[in-house]
């Protein structure tokens, strides 16, 4: 039986945040000012519009590796985590390699969404801006419990991603709308926390409604 419910998700990711708002706020504004500082180094230390994208691209994909973990540690200890867990994964490499090809992937699907614009217009039409969210919110879907699985376990790459489409199986339709509300909430860029608390929240549901799978 199909118990996944993305509104109680949802919910536990609001109530999870009324509970440590300023830790949480914290982590986030420090993870942003980290993306930032690192992306000015690489804007002017790397040579090379596209060198510089390649750079951007893995200090993204750390960047994720590293918030997901923290999230995780969130989740499952909201009163008793602090913020210096933000630097201490305990699993992060597989998670990594994952969450690098998540960006890659995202990248060049932007990069392919946007070009179908007027060029020169300097803005997106609606229509565009509504693509862009419903392919992100699949892109996501598909990535981030495989994160997840590595970050929790230390799984490999392959066995994360068998896992995390195991997890997902008879609840597509769900998790999909699932993922773009919560698309839509990373965008408002404050309601961050409660996006990914309810990420996590999802994680959870769809792992304690299956048996587990010995992962290598």
């Amino acid at each position: 039986m199909d118990t996944f419910s993305p509104g109680s998700c949802i919910r536990f990711g609001w109530e999870s945040f009324k509970k440590r708002p300023l830790l949480l706020m914290g982590a986030l504004l420090i993870a942003v000012a980290v993306d930032v500082l690192v992306s000015r180094v690489i804007t002017i230390g790397i040579p090379g519009p596209q060198t510089a994208a390649l750079f951007g691209i893995v200090a993204g994909a750390v960047m994720f590796a590293l918030f997901l973990s923290f999230f995780l540690k969130v989740h499952d200890a909201i009163d008793t985590v602090g913020v210096a867990q933000l630097w201490h994964p305990a699993f992060l490499g597989s998670g990594i390699a994952l969450s690098l090809l998540y960006q890659v992937v995202s990248y060049f699907m932007l990069i392919a969404v946007f070009s179908t614009d007027s060029p020169g217009s300097g803005s997106i039409s609606i229509a565009t801006a509504v693509l862009v969210i419903l392919l992100s919110s699949f892109v996501t879907m598909l990535y981030a419990f495989p994160v997840l699985v590595s970050l929790d376990s230390g799984a490999g790459p392959l066995s994360a991603i068998d896992e995390g489409v195991r997890l997902m199986r008879g609840s597509w339709l769900k998790l999909y709308a699932f993922f773009v509300v919560c698309y839509v909430l990373i965008v408002c860029i404050v309601t961050i926390p409660i996006a990914l608390l309810a990420i996590v929240q999802a994680y959870r549901t769809l792992q304690a409604r299956t048996l587990p799978v010995p992962l290598s």
